[in-house]
């Protein structure tokens, strides 16, 4: 399957990864597309930073 991987050099490259046999209560979907968010990025990449509540 398609995967999408973070690398360390904070790129995000798209991957093919083998999948394992699904468990009992597990399912496969389909996805159409998807998206990866700018700022879930930076989080990552400790650029931006989350102040405790």
């Amino acid at each position: 399957m398609k995967a999408a991987v973070v690398t360390k050099d904070h790129h995000v490259d798209v991957t093919y990864k083998t999948l394992r046999s699904l468990k009992h209560g597990e399912a496969l979907l389909k996805m159409e597309c998807c998206g990866v968010c700018h700022t879930d990025l930076m989080l990552r990449m400790a650029i931006l930073v989350t102040k405790p509540a």
